[in-house]
């Protein structure tokens, strides 16, 4: 009997050394296997964010060009406005000095008008006085 039991010792012994190094094998393949999906997670990340440095430069030179067209655009309408507006104010500045050089003409031959209308006023009243 005494046997017997040791003999129970021993395979008890044997079945908890067996399962604890089955658990201990377990373990380190669960840490292995760890390992290995935070390497490709970590690849996965870098990948990712390589890309994504990469897509936003090539966004931010897209949103460049962008502006720098509509900026130019903005640039060849604006000067053409400043084209058409001095055109007009030309055309503006001609019409008004045209009639002001009119007016003016106007005024020096009524000037000229009434100075030899004061001088025939003068001669007739020197010979009414005579």
């Amino acid at each position: 009997m005494r046997g017997l039991i040791v003999q129970k010792k021993e395979q008890e012994t044997r079945q908890k050394e067996y399962k604890n190094a089955l658990h201990k094998a377990y373990s380190a393949k669960q840490t292995e296997v760890r390992k290995e999906f935070e390497r490709i997670s970590n690849e996965i990340q870098v990948k990712f964010k390589n890309k994504m440095t990469r897509l936003r430069k090539e966004m931010d030179e897209k949103r460049k060009i962008e502006c720098r067209k509509i900026e130019d655009k903005k640039n060849i309408s604006i000067s053409d406005l400043k084209a058409k507006h001095e055109k007009k104010y030309s055309d503006i500045k001609e019409y008004y000095t045209a009639i002001t050089k009119t007016n003016l003409d106007l005024i020096r031959t009524l000037r000229g008008d009434l100075k030899q209308e004061k001088q025939k006023d003068t001669a007739a009243n020197k010979e009414r006085l005579v």
